[in-house]
Parts: structure tokens; C-alpha cells; sequence
């Protein structure tokens, strides 16, 4: 077998890991800019003084941490390390190439379903209804199942969390 044969072969597997490489450049920048603002909306919860001084923010705070977290460890080891990519002007020439593939598209919708449902129907529905909603827009949006199997799924994911954290453990829920 030559040498020809074998880079034919894998050129459409490195033309498909790079336009994943793109795609997830700039949504890891997306997503750390989220994480960011959801930290500075964590940091104002108050403080349950009847309950030992908890503080119900430090969960979300330490999870969107980890999440930060794990999306600089990605940049830097995906795309840092290429030698092609190290100087500024090639970061943003692959951010602009990124923003036109389907999996950063995919990702910026289910983190815009993720501050509708934390900034809007949260505050606005009950727990269930809003979760529910929630979770029904995001199987959907990547059309992971038909409408149906994810309208069962979005309600007994809800009604199981609600029954678990609300019922059986006493948390309160938004």
C-alpha cells in the first residue's frame, strides 16, 4: 500500500476532526463567557439565614467552575498546542471559520435554551412545566427522538427530579 493510498484515506477524517476542532474553538469561548455571567448571577443569591446560613449559590457556583474549568483544559490542549494556531491572528481566522459549522450552531442554541430557562421561564412557570418545556426544546432542537418519545421523556425527567429533590429531599425548588 503507498503512502498516497493511505493519506487518501484519511483526509476526510482530518477534514472532519479539523471542522469539529473549529466548531468547538469558539463555542468553548462562548461557553466560558457564559459561565462567567452565570457566575456573576450566582454570586447575588441570598443567604438562607434560617437554615444555617446556606448559601444556595455555592453549588452552581463550584459546577460552572468546573465547567470553566474543563473548557480552558480543552482550549489549551486542542487548540493551543497546534503550532499553526499559537499567534492571535490564526485564533480568530479559525473562530470566524468555526462560526459557520452546524455543531457550533447546535451548541450556541442549547446555550441559548439554557439562559432562556434559567433568565425567563424559571421565573415566569412553575418547575415542572418550565423543565419540562426545557428539556422538550433541547432533545428536539438536536432531534435526538420524535416529538413524542421526547415529550415522555421531558415529563418524567421533570416529574422524577421534582419528586426526588423536592419531595424526597426536602430542596427547594425554583
Amino acid at each position: 500500500m503507498s503512502s498516497d493510498e493511505v493519506l487518501g484515506e484519511q483526509k476526510p477524517v482530518d477534514e472532519e476532526l479539523e471542522a469539529l476542532r473549529q466548531a468547538d474553538l469558539l463555542l468553548n469561548i462562548v461557553l466560558l463567557l457564559f459561565c462567567a455571567g452565570a457566575i456573576a448571577v450566582t454570586l447575588q443569591f441570598p443567604v438562607f439565614e434560617k437554615s444555617y446560613n446556606t448559601w444556595p449559590g455555592l453549588l452552581p457556583s463550584l459546577l460552572l467552575i468546573s465547567l470553566a474549568a474543563m473548557a480552558v483544559q480543552i482550549l489549551v490542549s486542542v487548540h493551543l498546542h497546534q503550532p499553526r494556531f499559537r499567534d492571535l491572528k490564526g485564533l480568530f481566522r479559525r473562530c470566524r471559520t468555526g462560526l459557520r459549522k452546524t455543531e457550533f450552531r447546535r451548541g450556541l442554541v442549547m446555550l441559548g435554551l439554557l439562559c432562556v430557562y434559567a433568565c425567563g421561564m424559571l421565573s415566569r412557570l412553575p418547575y415542572l412545566a418550565s423543565t419540562s418545556i426545557f428539556t422538550f426544546l433541547s432533545i428536539t432542537a438536536f432531534r435526538a427522538a420524535p416529538w413524542w418519545l421526547a415529550a415522555l421523556v421531558a415529563i418524567f425527567n421533570s416529574l422524577s427530579l421534582y419528586f426526588i429533590f423536592g419531595k424526597l429531599y426536602q430542596i427547594p425548588l425554583p
